[in-house]
């Protein structure tokens, strides 16, 4: 039976990316098979010999193939054909407060068989700041290269600016409107150096991409969300245990899983008020894309607080 008639859909490359041949071993890939076609539906992260983060709609669509009967594995390399290393997979775990229907906490660990000799990325746990924006973030995935596309093979990285945040999210956006992230990406990692004295950091698992030219075509002209991996570094560590975390040292990194309900809810209205007046900054949206992309782009942002 051919996926075209085996699987519902696919979870939502990276576009005008490069190709790699070399570099950011640890980002792999997760493939679905029937034993005749391989689908490769996701990206991910190596962040712990045997742990493989990626997103929870990840998760999900993994979930349902495994319903189907495919067989499921992890593949790490540049190009799917010639993989590097495989594992098969052991069992998952999506972060518990998951919601399908907006994508917060939009995080899952993936167990493989095998324990895997790649250097894993450090974690960071900074919390961002104006500081952070307009300099580039680097995304890594094996996504399609345009909307619609199903060249889903190929890892390929891009500098994208990083723009804006708010209490769960990372946001990069090209305003020239040219590079982006797409399907196949999901699960990939954000990689940013949060001041001088850091290196390059794991700091974001991409989620969602949406539109600012064209809400049909969200990849290309448009943006992407990836969820802050500084607000859950508690839970990675317990369902990952070996994760490198680097510590900022001037950051109290209680905004992570375990701080009590009120204290969360504290930090997060204090840092509500703080993006309302830096989303003041996407008024250039309106002059680089004209007004009816920058209100969608706001419709997305207040939908996901």
């Amino acid at each position: 039976m051919l996926f075209s008639t085996l699987i519902w859909a696919t979870p939502p490359p990276i576009i005008n990316g490069t190709e790699l041949t070399e570099g950011y071993e640890e980002v792999g890939a997760l493939v679905a098979s029937n034993g005749v076609e391989d689908v490769l539906f996701c990206s991910g992260t190596l962040i712990a010999p045997k742990y493989f983060l990626t997103a929870a709609h990840c998760i999900s669509a993994m979930s349902s193939y495994d319903e189907q009967g495919l067989d499921i594995k992890v593949i790490f390399g540049h190009i799917q054909e010639e993989p590097v290393q495989v594992s098969g997979i052991e069992r998952w775990v999506s972060h518990p407060d998951f919601e399908p229907s907006t994508l917060n906490h939009d995080l899952g660990i993936v167990v493989l068989e095998t324990e895997l000799s790649i250097t894993t990325p450090l974690i960071s746990d900074a919390i961002p700041d104006d500081s952070w924006f307009d300099r580039p973030a680097v995304y890594v995935g094996w996504g399609v290269t345009s909307d619609g596309a199903v060249d889903a093979d190929t890892k390929r990285y891009a500098n994208i600016p990083y723009y804006f945040f708010d209490a769960w999210t990372h946001y990069g956006v090209d305003l020239s409107g040219q590079t982006n992230l797409c399907t196949g990406d999901s699960g990939g990692p954000m990689y940013f150096s949060p001041s001088e004295a850091n290196p390059v950091l794991l700091i974001g698992v991409n989620s969602f991409v949406f539109s600012i030219l064209d809400p049909e075509v969200p990849c290309l002209g448009g943006g992407s969300g990836s969820v802050r991996l500084d607000r859950y570094i508690d839970w990675l560590a317990q369902e990952a245990p070996g994760i490198q975390i680097w510590e900022d040292a001037d950051v109290d990194s209680g905004l992570s899983e375990d701080i009590s309900e009120e204290n969360s809810e504290s930090e997060t209205d204090q840092e509500t008020e703080k993006n309302k007046e830096q989303r003041a900054t996407c008024n250039n949206f309106s002059s680089e894309f004209g007004g009816l992309g920058f209100f969608w782009l706001l419709a997305v942002l207040y939908r996901r607080q």
